[in-house]
């Protein structure tokens, strides 16, 4: 499976997004949620910025 961690990160790095920052029990826990979640499903994590990355990609494989 393609890695498309750079694209998030060069997104950012260009377009910040506003955080909202949690208490750290809290981020822990929520963390602790969606790795259950991937697990139970099979199935990672994929933020709106990383399938728009994705989705631009196949696009421009399509194109090659």
């Amino acid at each position: 499976m393609p890695n498309f961690a750079h694209l998030r990160s060069d997104y950012l790095n260009i377009n910040p997004l506003p955080t909202i920052a949690l208490p750290e029990w809290e981020e822990e826990r929520l963390w602790q949620e969606i790795q259950t979640l991937e697990e139970d499903k099979n199935m990672p994590y994929v933020t709106s910025v990383e399938r728009i990355g994705i989705k631009k990609g196949r696009l421009r494989d399509r194109k090659v």
